[in-house]
Formats: C-alpha cells, sequence, structure tokens
C-alpha cells in the first residue's frame, strides 16, 4: 500500500481532462504511473493514475517516498518538465518519462539489455494513442463541418436502402427520418421517373466496384419554374459522387458518396443556352440580311463610280418590253407572296399602236430600274392593311410632259443633250417613248419627302433608314440610268398613308423586222447579233457560282434566254460538289455532266471564289481533274489588286459588276473554244 498520503489518488478519480487510459496501462506489465506537472510553479507530487504492477509493488511504493536523497533525486527527475536525462536509474531499474498534453507525466519502468527498444517501442505505442485521440477529434469535426455544410453526405446498403445520411440529405432528398422507414424507401423513390434508367446504370456501375459521377433530377413538391412562372416544376436537379466501399478482403459492402442541389447552376445554364441560341439565331439572320444585301450595296456604289466617270453605256438589244417586265415580276413574285402582297402586270395597248412590241433597248438597264422601284414598293408595302403592288407598261410617240397623270418627273439633266438612239447601233426604226409606273398601297410620301427623292445617298427621312434600311442611292441611280436610255426621266406621285405611284420612261426605237436588212441593206446589230448567234448555237454549259439570290436568279435567266445551259451554286464549297459530277472529274469521262464554263463570284460565305479557284487547280495538279476548267472572275471590286490575286488563284478572265450580258458572252465563248 501506497506509504505517504501525497501519493494517494483522490476519491473523486483523475481530472476530466486526463485522459482515460487505464484499461490501456492495466495490460502493461511495467509499473506506471502519471503525476502532474506546472512549468509555472512547483506542485507536490502526487498520483494522479497508477497501473495495477504498480499498485502491486509495494516495495517500489516505498522506495519512491522514501525520505532519502536517492529518492528526492527521482521524484525531482519524474516532475521535471524538461529532462536533463531522458532515462533515469532509480532502485535497480530504469525509468523512462514524458510529457502528456503539456501537463501530465507519465512514468514508466524498464530494465535489462533491451531497454532501449523496449523505450523506443513504448513511445511507438504513445505516438499511436495520441495519434488515435487527434484522429478521433478530427473525425468529430468533420462530423460537425458535415453538418454544417449543405452537401448531403449518405450511405446505403447494397439493397438500396439508406444506411446513415447527414442532415442535409435529409432536407434535399425529402427522405423520411425514421430509421425503421430507411428499409421500405430505396434510392429509386427518390428518382425522377425519366431519370430512372440513368441511375439504374450507374448504381450497376457502382455494384462493379466502379466510382460514378453523374446529375440526375430528383421528385420535388411542384412549385413555379423561376425561369418561367407559367411552367410548374416537380424535380430537382442533383449532382451526386458515389463510391463503392470495400471490406479489407476486398468485397463490397456499402455504397457512400455526396450529392449537392444544383438546380440553379441548371437554371442558369438552360437561361444561358437560350440566349446562346438567340444570338446565334440573329447572328445567322443578320449574317444572310448582309450576304443578300452587301452584294447589292457594293453594285450600287460601283454603278455611282461608273456614272460619275462617265464609264457606264448604255448597249440596245432587240427585245420584247413585256417579256423584260414579267421576268422582274417573277423576281419578287416570291417575296410579295411570303408577305401577303397581290402583284399584278397591265400591258397598255399603246405600246402595240406604237409599234413597240419588239423594241431596241437596254434590256439590262431597264430591269435594274424597274426591280429598284419592285424592291422599295415591297418593302413599302409589307405591313401595310391593304398590300398591293400594281406594274403598268405602255409607250408612246411623244416625249411625256414634266407632270404626267399626276406623276412629277424629277429635273433631267439630260433633257436637251445628245440622244443615242441616233446611234448606229439602235437601228433605224421608229422613236418612241417606253413608259412604266409601279403603284402600291404603301406608306406613302409627304410633300417634303418627295422634294429629295432622287439625289444622290437621299432618303424621304431619316425614319426610312432606320426602318427600312437602304443606302439612299436606288432612285438616284434610276434616275441616272433613265435619263442615260435616250432622253428618259423618272418621278413620283403619292400620298402619305395611301401610296405611291412611281414612273419612268426612256427613248427606245422600234425594231426593224429581221426580213428589212435584205431590203435596207443595213444590218441591225451585226456584232450583237453574230456573238450570241454563236453562243446560242454552241449551247454552252454554265456553272453560276453567286450567293446572292437575285443576282443569280436574273443572271441566269439572261443566260438561259441567250441559248445557255445554266447550273447554279450558292457558295465555293457547292460549286466543288458540282465539278466531282461532271466529265471534268477523273472516272466520270462522257458519263459526267457536261460543264463548259464555271462563273466564280469571288465574295461569298462559307467558300469564297479564290479559295475555291485554288482548290480546283489544285485537284487538276493531283489529278481528281484531268483537265482544265475554264473559270471566270465575278467581283464587285475592279481594283488591279484583287484582278490580280484572281489570276494568281488559277482565274481564267474576269469581270466586273455590273455587267451587260453582251460584255460576258465574248469572254465565254473565247474561254470556251480555247479550252474545249
Amino acid at each position: 500500500m501506497l506509504q505517504d498520503a501525497s501519493l494517494s489518488i483522490p476519491d473523486e478519480g483523475t481530472d476530466e481532462d486526463l485522459p482515460d487510459l487505464s484499461a490501456f496501462l492495466d495490460c502493461d506489465p511495467h509499473p506506471t504511473f502519471i503525476i502532474p506537472i506546472d512549468s509555472q510553479r512547483p506542485i507536490s507530487f502526487q498520483l494522479r493514475f497508477a497501473n495495477q504492477a504498480f499498485l502491486s509493488d509495494e516495495h517500489l511504493q516505498a522506495q519512491i517516498v522514501a525520505d532519502d536523497a536517492a529518492s528526492a533525486g527521482f521524484r525531482a527527475w519524474a516532475q521535471a518538465v524538461a529532462h536533463w536525462r531522458e532515462i533515469c536509474s532509480y532502485g535497480g531499474c530504469s525509468w523512462s518519462a514524458f510529457s502528456l498534453q503539456g501537463r501530465w507525466k507519465v512514468v514508466r519502468m524498464f530494465s535489462g539489455a533491451q531497454q532501449p527498444s523496449l523505450r523506443r517501442k513504448e513511445r511507438d505505442v504513445w505516438d499511436l494513442q495520441r495519434e488515435a485521440s487527434l484522429a478521433d477529434a478530427h473525425l468529430k469535426s468533420l462530423r460537425r463541418m458535415m453538418e454544417m455544410s449543405d452537401v448531403g453526405v449518405f450511405e446505403y446498403d447494397l439493397t438500396g436502402s439508406l444506411i446513415r445520411g447527414s442532415e442535409s440529405w435529409y432536407k434535399m432528398s425529402n427522405h423520411p427520418r425514421d430509421i425503421a422507414a430507411h428499409r421500405d424507401f430505396s434510392f429509386m423513390d427518390l428518382v425522377y421517373p425519366e431519370d430512372s434508367s440513368l441511375v439504374i446504370s450507374q448504381w450497376n456501375k457502382l455494384v462493379q466496384k466502379e466510382p460514378v459521377t453523374f446529375e440526375m433530377r430528383w421528385k420535388a413538391p411542384p412549385r413555379p419554374s423561376p425561369t418561367n412562372p407559367e411552367i410548374m416544376e416537380d424535380f430537382r436537379w442533383v449532382l451526386s459522387a458515389c463510391v463503392p466501399v470495400l471490406d479489407d478482403a476486398g468485397e463490397l459492402i456499402s455504397i457512400a458518396g455526396n450529392t449537392i442541389d444544383i438546380s440553379a447552376q441548371k437554371r442558369f445554364q438552360e437561361v444561358q443556352g437560350r440566349r446562346i441560341e438567340e444570338a446565334l439565331e440573329a447572328k445567322r439572320q443578320a449574317q444572310n440580311f448582309i450576304d443578300m444585301t452587301s452584294h447589292e450595296v457594293v453594285d450600287d456604289i460601283l454603278t455611282l463610280s461608273k456614272l460619275d466617270s462617265n464609264l457606264m453605256l448604255i448597249t440596245p438589244v432587240r427585245v420584247e418590253p413585256v417579256r423584260v417586265v414579267q421576268e422582274g415580276i417573277k423576281i419578287v413574285s416570291l417575296e410579295c407572296a411570303k408577305d401577303d402582297i397581290e402583284l399584278k402586270f397591265r400591258g397598255d395597248l399603246s405600246l402595240q399602236e406604237v409599234g413597240g412590241t419588239w423594241s431596241m433597248m437596254d434590256s439590262s438597264r431597264f430591269l435594274q430600274i424597274l426591280l429598284n422601284l419592285l424592291t422599295n414598293a415591297t418593302k413599302f408595302t409589307r405591313n401595310r392593311p391593304t398590300r398591293k403592288i400594281i406594274v403598268s407598261l405602255g409607250a408612246s410617240l411623244e416625249r411625256p410632259p414634266e407632270i404626267w397623270n399626276g406623276v412629277k418627273f424629277a429635273p433631267s439633266r439630260n433633257r436637251n443633250g445628245r440622244d443615242i438612239r441616233d446611234d448606229a447601233d439602235w437601228g433605224h426604226g421608229r422613236k418612241a417613248f417606253l413608259w412604266l409606273t409601279v403603284e402600291d398601297t404603301g406608306v406613302g410620301l409627304t410633300e417634303g419627302e418627295q422634294s429629295h427623292l432622287f439625289t444622290k445617298f437621299s432618303q424621304a427621312s431619316p425614319r426610312t433608314h432606320v426602318t427600312y434600311g437602304g443606302s439612299g442611292l436606288g432612285l438616284f441611280i434610276s434616275k441616272s440610268l433613265a435619263e442615260m436610255h435616250g432622253r428618259g426621266c423618272i418621278g413620283v406621285r403619292s400620298q402619305s398613308g395611301v401610296g405611291s405611284t412611281f414612273a419612268f420612261f426612256i427613248g427606245i426605237r422600234v425594231a426593224v423586222d429581221q426580213g428589212l436588212e435584205k431590203v435596207t441593206g443595213r444590218p441591225v446589230l451585226r456584232r450583237q447579233q453574230s456573238v450570241e448567234a454563236r453562243v446560242r448555237s454552241a449551247h454552252y454549259t454554265i456553272l453560276l457560282v453567286e450567293d446572292n439570290l437575285i443576282n443569280q436568279k436574273v443572271l441566269a435567266q439572261q443566260l438561259q434566254r441567250a441559248g445557255c445551259i445554266v447550273h447554279v451554286a450558292g457558295h465555293g464549297k457547292e460549286a466543288l460538289d458540282f465539278l466531282a459530277t461532271t466529265k471534268f472529274w477523273r472516272g466520270l469521262g462522257h458519263g459526267g455532266r457536261d460543264l463548259s464554263i464555271v462563273l466564280m463570284d469571288i465574295e461569298m460565305p462559307i467558300m469564297d471564289g479564290i479559295t475555291a479557284c485554288k482548290e480546283i487547280r489544285k485537284l487538276q495538279h493531283i489529278g481528281d481533274i484531268v483537265s482544265h476548267v475554264p473559270v471566270i472572275s465575278v467581283s464587285a471590286n475592279a481594283r488591279s489588286e484583287q484582278v490580280s490575286s484572281a489570276r494568281e488563284a488559277g482565274m481564267d478572265d474576269s469581270i466586273s459588276k455590273p455587267f451587260r450580258l453582251p460584255e460576258l458572252l465574248p469572254k465565254i465563248e473565247a474561254l470556251a473554244k480555247n479550252w474545249d
């Protein structure tokens, strides 16, 4: 028994913060005891714990409490905060000591040759004990953090029943909290029906000991959708990461994981995705609009440049004016039908009375003016309650007055100038004037708006460009072309809110009957007819590569009237695809489509003309194309740099917009003959 009361262990037990090591130390055969220490002040030597090996050795207890220098030295060593030596020899035995939590000293006896290794083992045991204590503290901390987190943590058994879950898990999943209900409530009861197959496939992967991370929907009480309150949502989106839990033998014992609510993120992605789609659609529509209008604007600028430089030519050919008007109406008929606009054509008897059924005129310039007026009429009529456009065509032997049928013609710069109809190319038929009107039920114009309609870069009002777009060049160019064409003119009659009537007239000559050449001895348009006749009889096959649908349709019809067979492509890639079906392609020979010339626009989306021509020449070089493909570049940019670029890309010839068919046909004929 202990001989000194100062060594007795208090009846109330150890301090609350002294680790409970009794079970562990009692298993140790080496006498061990624990005493308090204090780094600030000296305290008495008091036992706070002693194991059974120490308590059963009364002799040892007596040695420690003996009133001699050796015992006092041992007690002082045991209570030292910092040892001056790690091992103390006392009572024929060796002792080791270490601090616990800075407040306690654990003193243990060992002896014999194995003392150093035993001491190391003892230190290892105590280190493990301290690590276990820290691990337990960390585990408690993690549990507290888990309960405070929005992440739901769970563990399921292999039957799909919940073993345990965090507070966040229960709140998120609406899973029953009653432990008894866990067996009757499977994880599949949480899953939104449409995602059942997905979740089952992920569960099967887990059963195969493969970790998974996936998104799914859980059932939820119905609530209005945050992005569209009119729609009720009965689910929530979650992201779940799951791992298989294995025992020491590698056998699967459960499934553990965590889940977070990603509904807000999904809503954001939905809104963002919708906005991206809307932006892409707006961009696509804008690009289509640019593609459709850019060539028209460039053509207007180039036409204006030619007008200013006196390079614009009027070239008369023998045509039927009625057919030219019908061609123009056909071009815009689809657009009118789409906007539910009634489009009519009226032929006036005056045309036959004058004898102008066949006339000498520049049909391409006439058509250009007509299309400009029809495009404007369509634009300003499409949103009106009554949508109607009427085109009328007639002729007169006299020049219409300045005010004609209510139409006030714009002042002409060439009223008393030279009459080009006196040139030999116009033939010897009777002079006349061809007039045309385009009447619409559009928005109409005020007196002030009408006053500056036909000036350069001018529109009816600032709101016209904002609402309807346009460059303000179309009517000025139309006026200039009409004035050049046999002292013609253009004008307007309009009433705001009711509609407008645009009218123009051009000077023509009545076409002389072909049989009269023998009588007069004077050939009519011998040069033009000779080229046209040769082209018509040759039946050249043309691939027209043009992205502007209006330009494509107009030029295709002109070429077809000239006797050509025309195929069309919207960009360079389509042109290459077409070439792969022709006689030029390796292995096709006479079994492929016939092709004489490629008319290649330069500026096109997807694949431009320069790139397409380079690809054609590359295919020729490697042998996929077996012979030279003649290519004529068609460009709105007549600068020498672009012409040079076209030639370097492999173009055989070039022509700049706007051009007339008589300018193009000789180029087609020359190239087709050269590479036939």
